[in-house]
């Protein structure tokens, strides 16, 4: 049965909590004398002295026509808007958006690189990737926009008695909208939540432990308890963490151990699960691993799993299911394995959300209900990371934050 989270996705006109950081402006344009920008959030128009959102696909690239409207993003699609809805577009190459306002060569003062700069009469507007600035009176501002989110490429986020951990491709912050506090500036790989701790995965391998409540950070802690400190993946298992790295992967926990079988040698391993003393390895160019005291089994394209880069595992009521980067999804029963209907083939997440699967891919995010699929992307955006926080489903893009 649903719950009333599940009705609410269902149900029409609903929309789930969005945040977005707009922070990253790459193209800009005048249209009806209004300043519009083109930022990886989506799309702001000058408002007086605000900004206001324009409900948009995220990820926006450039203006590829201004009358009518029609965006480039990320993926390199293009849309256009009619009558309020954003439908895909595939212009001609001769109706190409030329601004007639570049700025010359003036640039906003700051070390951000710059996207783009126009002229709306005396005045000048500079994107960048570090904000929007505006030459007015004589001098510049930087332009307060309505972002809610810290990062400007989300991958992952947790939440402890109301302080939001968030990471992404610029660094990991703790807070919530309006009040976050930077405490790496590097790339993050993967948030994950285990009891009150909140665990991170940073893109040089190394992982660290926040304590919100005390707020302590305990950084690379593998160095010197692990005998290979990088990580590439982490899954909570009860009260351990499972951490997956280069060649086997390390249980972290009261009594942490580490595995290297020489089945592994040399491999990435991209997911990772366990249930009881079995566990379940996935990898980038071998397929699926399960070990336990009693045998050792693989899977891979000589066997039924047609994909060998595994991408993410979740469990169901009869099996395993496996998210694959090229041929959807599967699922493991004992020692049998077989495809399984999705609606898309490059698989990035999976999750279990009140009992129904839920699965982000390359080209959007899909929950389902017994053989239909329902989607949460209006755009198609690629699924960063897939969580349960404060019981609502959280689904990362790579433009923002939706909670449902």
């Amino acid at each position: 049965m649903f719950t009333t989270a599940l009705l609410a996705i269902y149900s029409f006109g609903s929309v789930p909590t969005v945040w977005r950081n707009y922070e990253e402006v790459f193209d800009l344009a005048v249209i009806d004398g209004k300043v519009i920008a083109a930022t990886n959030g989506g799309l702001l128009r000058q408002a007086g002295s605000r900004w206001e959102i324009v409900p948009a696909p995220g990820g926006l690239r450039t203006f590829v026509r201004t009358s009518p409207l029609v965006v480039s993003v990320a993926s390199g699609r293009s849309f256009n808007v009619t009558d309020r809805t954003w439908l895909p577009s595939r212009p001609k190459s001769e109706n190409a958006f030329v601004s007639a306002d570049e700025a010359g060569d003036w640039h906003a003062p700051t070390l951000a690189h710059v996207y783009k700069q126009i002229r709306q009469g005396s005045d000048f507007f500079v994107g960048t990737s570090d904000g929007l600035f505006h030459f007015h009176g004589g001098r510049w501002n930087r332009e307060v926009l309505p972002t809610l989110m810290p990062v400007n490429r989300p991958t992952g986020v947790a939440c402890v008695d109301g302080v939001f951990v968030v990471g992404g491709m610029n660094g990991l912050y703790v807070g919530k909208p309006s009040a976050w506090r930077q405490v790496a500036s590097d790339a993050i790989r993967q948030v994950a939540r285990v009891g009150s701790d909140i665990w991170v995965v940073h893109g040089n391998g190394a992982m660290d432990k926040l304590d919100t409540a005390n707020d302590r950070l305990y950084p690379d802690v593998m160095t010197g308890a692990s005998k290979r400190p990088w990580t590439s993946c982490i899954t909570p298992a009860g009260a351990s963490l499972l951490c997956g790295g280069i060649g086997g992967w390390v249980e972290w926990g009261s009594d942490s151990q580490d595995a290297y079988p020489s089945e592994l040698t040399g491999e990435v391993i991209t997911a990772i699960a366990a249930k009881g003393d079995v566990r379940w390895v996935g990898t980038e160019q071998s397929g699926i691993f399960r070990f336990d005291a009693k045998a050792r089994h693989q899977w891979n394209p000589g066997n039924g799993l047609y994909d060998s880069w595994v991408t993410s595992f979740c469990w169901a009521k009869d099996g395993l299911i496996v998210g694959t980067m090229h041929a959807g999804l599967y699922q493991i029963e004992r020692d049998t394995i077989r495809p399984v209907n999705c609606p898309t083939k490059r698989v990035t997440q999976l999750v279990r959300w009140h009992g129904e699967l839920v699965v982000g891919g390359m080209d959007g995010c899909w929950l389902q209900h017994g053989s239909t699929w329902k989607s949460l992307s209006d755009y198609g955006e690629e699924t960063t990371s897939l969580s349960e926080v404060d019981g609502r489903l959280c689904v990362t893009t790579a433009s923002g934050i939706a909670f449902f």
